[in-house]
């Protein structure tokens, strides 16, 4: 099910980038990072802050490292206050590393019609590198949720995929439609 949400989150958070590169021709960071955390930080923050003040109301031991966790959206990697909020830190990766993708794609070919062209192919190559470190982690890891589920690193792929489906509708119309 997890998939299925980060398909569609990478689908939707780079349809932003697109849409605002059609409609501008750039694509601004500053505008992209303040629309994001707006959306997510107030109620998260809230969450926390709630969480933590009933917790110690009824006298339930937090421990700083969960808070710092939360905190800093590392809680994939470190255990945080909840276990819920692991996909939320793969998000918040995801946000800060997205945009870096079409910047560096604009720059480099600034000159072309389409300075996306070459995505589907880094689509294509992160997420075959990803499937094998997915089967890799799987052959030689014990099973738990913190080494084989929650990791950034291993959940990138499908939001990558979204990211690809995102470009073909802006910008290949045709390939969205035959896939």
């Amino acid at each position: 099910m997890s998939d299925l949400f980060f398909v569609l989150s990478g689908f939707l958070v780079s349809g932003l980038l697109f849409r605002e590169h059609q409609q501008h021709g750039t694509i601004s960071l500053g505008r992209f990072f303040v629309r994001r955390g707006l959306k997510i930080y107030p109620a998260f923050y809230v969450f926390l802050v709630s969480t933590l003040a009933l917790r110690f109301a009824w006298g339930r031991h937090v421990e700083v490292s969960q808070v710092l966790s939360e905190l800093f959206f590392v809680q994939n990697y470190v255990h945080g206050v909840w276990n819920h909020a692991w996909s939320l830190a793969v998000e918040e990766h995801f946000y800060i590393l997205l945009p870096l993708l079409p910047l560096v794609l604009l720059r480099r070919f600034r000159t072309r019609n389409d300075p996306f062209a070459t995505l589907p192919v880094v689509c294509a190559a992160l997420m075959a590198g990803l499937l094998g470190l997915r089967i890799w982690n799987a052959v030689g890891h014990p099973y738990d949720h913190f080494t084989h589920i929650f990791p950034t690193h291993l959940r990138i792929d499908s939001l990558m995929f979204g990211v690809l489906l995102s470009y073909w509708f802006h910008y290949d119309r045709d390939r969205f439609r035959s896939v």
